[in-house]
């Protein structure tokens, strides 16, 4: 098994999810796509869903080092994670979110794909809740974070859901940066009262 083949076929199977949707996540598709000879992919993923958890679980790895590289910066938090959202939502960031968007309307019919939905945001809620630790004023709990931190996610999701839904432009990184400090404050704010 060579690990680097295995992401260049996860990798060109974003690409197709991107720009063909679900039903375009074929194994033929995904060797065109990577630039492979025919029955590559099937060679490491036997089944359709196999390959579509092979998928999901690669842009769960890149989403997470995304949010990891978060906890690096020694700039603004809130300013890095809105940076972060923006380039999500558009360039090569937005080929990832529309193929990540097709994985959640599978994970609603497959209960392999959606155990590691399950577990991604349950990680991605996790470390986010350390960021908002980070910017609460006072000390909060644990659980209060996580919460927030949900509610924030949430936010994220139903932005990213209407930028690609309505094939739009991002809002500015000022704009997204705003949304999430005003969520955060309100969020907190009813938490700890």
């Amino acid at each position: 098994m060579k690990p680097d083949r295995r992401k260049t076929l996860c990798d060109a199977g974003i690409e197709v999810l991107a720009r063909q949707g679900a039903r375009g996540l074929t194994h033929h598709n995904v060797d065109d796509e990577a630039g492979v000879s025919r029955g590559s992919t099937s060679y490491y993923y036997r089944t359709r869903l196999s390959l579509t958890q092979a998928v999901m679980e690669r842009i769960a790895e890149l989403d997470m080092q995304d949010v990891q590289n978060l906890h690096s910066t020694q700039s603004d938090t809130l300013r890095a994670i809105a940076k972060l959202i923006h380039n999500w939502l558009s360039g090569p960031g937005l080929i990832r979110t529309r193929a990540r968007h097709e994985l959640f309307l599978i994970a609603s019919r497959e209960p392999a794909i959606a155990e590691i939905v399950g577990e991604t945001r349950k990680a991605m809620s996790d470390s986010i809740s350390n960021l908002v630790t980070e910017f609460a004023a006072t000390k909060i709990s644990e659980k209060v974070a996580y919460d927030v931190a949900k509610t924030g996610i949430w936010l994220v999701d139903g932005l990213m859901l209407s930028t690609v839904r309505e094939n739009t432009a991002p809002p500015s990184l000022r704009i997204i940066q705003k949304a999430l400090e005003t969520n955060l404050r309100a969020n907190l704010e009813m938490a700890t009262n």
